[in-house]
């Protein structure tokens, strides 16, 4: 049982520290990309750093890129792009940000099995569900880091209900 409480506030403080640098990379990658949106909206030219972007060619485009190309031309399918890597990194950043809210809750009430976490838990199923839509490999892999944390918490739940059982 001692064990398990161990690695709830281990797993709690990697989710803390992620948590952090999650947000700060977030605001600096998100505040560079609507910069240059903003940049590529306003003047109608491509900044530096995005001029550099080559879009794939269009027989190698999926559908949708293939209809973003024929409205858009080429910046549309950039500018696309830029705004998908958005969504991404807010997803990111929000799904870290509600598991830390799960792991601070458990840990300072230490009851696994809470009411409160059930808008944690649902915040996280939303912004997963957000990045896997939008289709990105790293998400997935840490929609799986999501759910192996969530599974720790779990695993202490039923170690406490096992306990709880057997006192009674």
């Amino acid at each position: 049982m001692e064990l398990i409480r161990k690695r709830i506030v281990m797993l709690s403080r990697a989710v803390k520290v992620i948590s952090k640098i999650m947000k700060i990379t977030g605001l600096l990658f998100g505040g560079v990309l609507c910069y240059e949106l903003i940049q590529v909206l306003r003047e109608g030219a491509m900044p530096e750093l995005i001029s550099s972007f080559k879009v794939l060619p269009y027989e190698d485009l999926d559908v949708f890129g293939k209809a973003l190309f024929i409205w858009f031309g080429e910046k549309g399918v950039i500018l696309f792009s830029l705004v998908q890597l958005l969504g991404i990194m807010l997803s990111m950043v929000m799904m870290f940000h509600f598991l830390q809210k799960v792991f601070e809750t458990v840990e300072n009430s230490g009851r696994p099995f809470d009411l409160s976490l059930l808008p944690y838990l649902k915040g996280i199923g939303v912004w997963l569900l957000i990045g896997m839509v939008l289709q990105n490999f790293l998400h997935a892999v840490i929609g799986v880091f999501v759910f192996v944390c969530l599974l720790e918490i779990y695993r202490y739940g039923c170690a406490l209900q096992s306990e709880s059982d057997e006192t009674v």
